[in-house]
């Protein structure tokens, strides 16, 4: 008849989870017991804290998994299924540094953490596209403040998927260099 129920035969009376549930496999914004799994590792995290006292900037209950390098097809393919995207250019590298790496993330559309100079050319790039998570390498207050927030963005899903630039693909990229070079247009 298109009805659909749900019975249940046995009722618990203790129930209990996997720690995985809530570290690994549940999202940030389920409910497990009444509980919001976000809270939840929260506590986790402060509980490690309390019973492993250690001089430590941020403690995650949940894994921070960075790669290595990695072929450039693979790259992209990781890129636009990471949470967060992490930038990094050297203060000393000094004016004028705009690696490719930063069209990338630009093209996958992800939040990314940018620990770059503030007054150079990726900044500017990166804040007029409202990619504001921008800081020295060097300021660690500043670095901590912008992953919790990423992080807090990420689990609660709040962090959105930012819409793709064509201007900054890499085929518009190829045409302006050709143009530059040259000084006449290649259609």
């Amino acid at each position: 008849d298109g009805n659909y129920s749900s019975h249940h035969l046995f009722r618990a009376k203790n129930t209990a989870h996997c720690v995985f549930e809530y570290i690994y496999f549940a999202r940030a914004d389920s409910i497990i017991d009444g509980q919001l799994v976000y809270q939840t590792r929260i506590r986790i995290g402060e509980r490690l804290l309390d019973e492993h006292a250690i001089d430590a900037d941020i403690i995650s209950p949940v894994p921070l998994r960075i790669i290595p390098q990695v072929e450039h097809s693979r790259a992209i393919s990781l890129m636009t299924g990471a949470d967060i995207l992490l930038l990094f250019i050297s203060s000393e590298a000094g004016r004028g540094v705009l690696t490719g790496k930063v069209f990338e993330y630009l093209r996958a559309g992800k939040p990314i953490m940018a620990m770059i100079p503030v007054h150079e050319e990726a900044a500017e790039l990166l804040g007029n596209l409202e990619y504001n998570d921008i800081c020295p390498m060097e300021d660690v207050e500043a670095i901590k403040t912008m992953l919790l927030r990423l992080y807090r963005n990420a689990t609660m899903k709040t962090g959105k998927t930012k819409p793709f630039f064509p201007e900054f693909s890499r085929k518009m990229q190829t045409k302006k260099f050709y143009t530059l070079v040259f000084g006449k247009k290649n259609e």
